[in-house]
């Protein structure tokens, strides 16, 4: 049996096929900035904008961010080009605040949400440039 599926509905999928695939790709190239092209694709690919909707799209990336670091950290430290020690330090706390972060992110206005990304990503180019 064959399911027909719609061409709009075939074009969305094939979107977000070529997104996810340019996320893992800029995963692991850069390291980071996945997650900024996710957002920006999840929020558009969701028709619903409420505020809970928002926060959702901020958990969606998450998810989808986590096995994309996963592998990229696997292969890094398999390629000696990242420190298994220092990935070590730092992959507890950061657990430990991913924690503490998915709490808060149910508890924050999603104004404060959207602003500290954007701040975030700001930081993050100019570091970046330097």
């Amino acid at each position: 049996m064959q399911i027909k599926v719609e061409k709009k509905t075939k074009r969305k999928i094939i979107l977000a096929i070529i997104i996810g695939a340019a996320a893992g790709f800029i995963n692991g190239f850069l390291g980071a900035g996945s997650g900024v092209l996710l957002m920006f694709a999840i929020a558009a690919f969701n028709p619903d904008k409420s505020e809970e909707a928002a926060r959702d799209n901020f958990a969606t990336v998450v998810a989808c961010v986590l096995p994309l670091s996963v592998v990229s950290t696997v292969i890094y430290v398999m390629k000696d080009a990242a420190s298994g020690e220092l990935v070590g330090r730092f992959a507890i706390p950061a657990a430990i605040g991913g924690i503490i972060g998915a709490y808060l992110t149910d508890r924050l206005n999603t104004k404060i949400l959207r602003l500290a990304f954007a701040v975030l990503v700001i930081i993050a180019g100019v570091n970046m440039m330097r």
